[in-house]
């Protein structure tokens, strides 16, 4: 399967509060990524993807796997450093010197927002 860069990514996937939400969608369309991703789960094979959305490219659901692919590497990434740091020497609250409060830690972040 061939890589999708980080540029790709940004140019596919869009968040907008106007629509879905705010979920992460495929080109502002009103098809999200977690729509993509549970049909893919589910076992619908990429072409039947296509078919029923012809509006959506090959290009969309790799970008969409792609940002899948980020977003847990960010949450598990940012997760191995709280879990250090409130466990390490400088105490059980070191966590609040993080960039992203424990609060946080289990929401997905979003970095290619509509709206700054």
């Amino acid at each position: 399967m061939k890589a999708v860069s980080p540029l790709k990514i940004a140019e596919r996937i869009e968040v907008d509060p106007k629509v879905l939400g705010s979920k992460p969608t495929i080109r502002g369309l009103r098809i999200s990524v977690e729509q993509v991703l549970k049909a893919l789960a589910a076992g619908v094979p990429q072409e039947e993807l296509l078919r029923e959305h012809p509006e959506l490219e090959p290009e969309d659901i790799r970008a969409a796997l792609a940002y899948a692919a980020e977003v847990v590497g960010i949450r598990s990434t940012c997760g191995r450093e709280a879990n250090r740091t409130r466990t390490g020497a400088e105490g059980t609250h070191a966590w609040k010197r993080l960039a992203l409060p424990e609060a946080q830690l289990g929401s997905p972040p979003v970095a290619r927002s509509l709206n700054p």
